[in-house]
């Protein structure tokens, strides 16, 4: 069988080689991090594969500080908190990196003052569908 999961070649692969084995059942293929098994791939009796539709998943939202500590943003006619997560970036030979990421309702801010660049959409927060809860993954639950 042939697949087109309609994603790009990247290095590094965010494809991972798989295979699973008990004493009765064999399946081998690819998988991503964080998958709980194989996603393309095959066994002794059938192939498969997946197709990312490419489908608008995310959403974009002009996000207003309440003033330099970003701790409140604007929602309509209010205030609303915002969270932060220190993000820790290990790089080999220089000194750990500690990045503030700020979320939002809508999700994580992208492109805020601390991103280094003089880019001009700056302070939106990015609402994607990977972000959000979902239930993929039962389909291979065993209903035992």
């Amino acid at each position: 069988m042939a697949n087109d999961p309609h994603l790009s070649l990247n290095l590094p692969s965010l494809w991972y080689a798989m295979q699973l084995s008990t004493p009765t059942h064999s399946v081998k293929g690819a998988t991503l991090p964080g998958a709980l098994g194989v996603i393309s791939g095959f066994n002794e009796h059938i192939a498969w594969g997946v197709t990312n539709a490419t489908k608008d998943a995310r959403d974009w939202y002009k996000i207003t500080f309440q003033d330099d500590t970003r701790k409140a943003y604007k929602y309509g006619n209010e205030w609303r908190q915002s969270s932060y997560r220190i993000e820790e970036i290990k790089v080999k030979g220089q000194e750990v990196f500690l990045d503030t990421v700020i979320y939002t309702h809508h999700g994580p801010v992208v492109y805020d003052r601390t991103f280094g660049s003089e880019r001009q959409d700056v302070n939106f927060a990015l609402k994607w569908t990977v972000h959000m809860g979902s239930n993929e993954q039962k389909n291979i639950h065993s209903p035992e």
